[in-house]
Parts: C-alpha cells; structure tokens; sequence
C-alpha cells in the first residue's frame, strides 16, 4: 500500500511517512502515516504494547524508525535535501530539527536537586545560550501560567504529582527554541505522554491552557498520548 502523497510545508507541523519500527521480530509500527497541522490536537489512543509510544518517540527523533521519513515543520528529521534528492542523515542533524519540539515525559524527568524554578530556567540558559535574566523571567511567567507561581522554590519532592507534571509543561513550552520561531513565528509539537494522568485534577484545565496561550496562537500543534481507548474531555 502506497503512502499518502506529503502536505505543502504550510499545512504540516509534522509529518510522518511510511513509518516502520521493529524490536527483534516483533513489528511495533508498520507504514504508519501522520500530519499533524497548525493549532490541531491529535490524540493517539489504543491498548498497552499497541505503539502509542513508539510513535510519539518517533515523532519526536527520540526512535530512529527503520523506514520511513518524518518531517517537523517542514525539515526533514532523518534525512538531508540534496540535489540528487535524499539521503540518510545521522543523529547530529536529528538533534538540531527535533529542537523545535517539546515532549513531556510519562515520568515528567524533573532534576530532583533543583526548584521548579530551576528546572524550568537553567535547561534555556545552558542548553540555548539565553540570558540568565532572560530565562528567570520566561520561567517564572510560564509556572505562572501552570498555577505554579507560589511554588517556583520547591523541589520535585515537595510537589504533587500534578505539580510535578505542570512543571513539566513549563519547561517543555519554555524550551521551544527562538530560532525556529524567528523563521516561521511558531514553535512546532507538543507532545505530553497521558495528559493528566496524574490524580491533580488542576493538570488538565492549567496544562492545556498553558499549551493553549503558550502553543497555539504561534499555530503549533499537539500530539497526546492517552492510555486506553477513550479520550476524557
């Protein structure tokens, strides 16, 4: 079976072609097809062990797939533009396309030594060279956002696991690089695995309005992973 042909780079923030993922003999993803446009929510549901996981990891260049091309805002992830056409790429080039995207983790992977504060400021001065002042500040706006704002010197141990997750959401949204903005005014993906997951029932309404303020008027789009078959409103 073909794959569909690929959007124009205006209507896809992601997209995913003929993706395959194996472990073993066991087959994960088979040909799977994706787009995910501007200020669109896509949900991936279904069973444990169906690949939910697997996709968003693909989609994300945390999972090398076995074929198939993936695209984040128009740039290839796996894969170099020639003259000549594509060709494979390796992970230096992935590392610098994937920076447009944003995931929040299953596990939220907070530092357990640092504030909320810190794990939302220091990831933007050390891993993209911004001002100190520059990121306190864009730190301290976004755990604002999240309802987190009388919590900022807090440690992940002193925090619900709603907190935990909220933070989270702030660093994913703070660590959406100038860089790709400065091109297209637009952050790309958001990826948060099972969105309020966690008992706190503030996570659902703060987070996504977080991601709503935050993402979307700059048109980025959302893929969230939800366990089981059902979507909860």
């Amino acid at each position: 079976m073909k794959s569909a042909p690929e959007p124009p780079l205006s209507e896809a923030l992601l997209s995913m072609r003929g993706i395959s993922k194996s472990y073993g003999e066991r087959k994960i993803l088979d040909r799977i097809d994706l787009d995910v446009a501007p200020r669109e929510k896509v949900a991936v549901i279904g069973p444990s062990g169906s690949g939910k996981t697997t996709i968003l990891r693909a989609a994300i260049g945390l999972v090398k797939p076995d074929e198939g091309t993936i695209r984040i805002d128009g740039a290839y992830l796996w894969h170099e533009q020639t003259p000549h056409g594509l060709r494979p790429a390796g992970e230096r080039h992935a590392r610098k396309v994937r920076r447009a995207v944003g995931i929040v983790f299953q596990q939220f992977n907070l530092f357990p030594h640092m504030t909320a504060l810190e794990n939302v400021r220091e990831p933007l001065v050390h891993a993209l060279g911004l001002p100190r002042r520059e990121s306190d500040a864009r730190a301290r706006d976004l755990l604002g956002q999240v309802g987190l704002k009388d919590h900022l010197g807090k440690h992940p141990a002193q925090l619900s696991g709603g907190q935990q997750q909220r933070v989270a959401i702030a660093r994913s949204l703070a660590l959406q690089p100038k860089r790709r903005q400065d091109r297209r005014g637009r952050p790309a993906v958001a990826g948060p695995q099972e969105p309020g997951q966690p008992a706190d029932t503030a996570v659902p309404a703060r987070g996504a309005g977080a991601v709503g303020r935050e993402g979307h008027p700059r048109h980025a789009g959302d893929v969230l992973r939800t366990p089981g078959n059902q979507i909860q409103p």
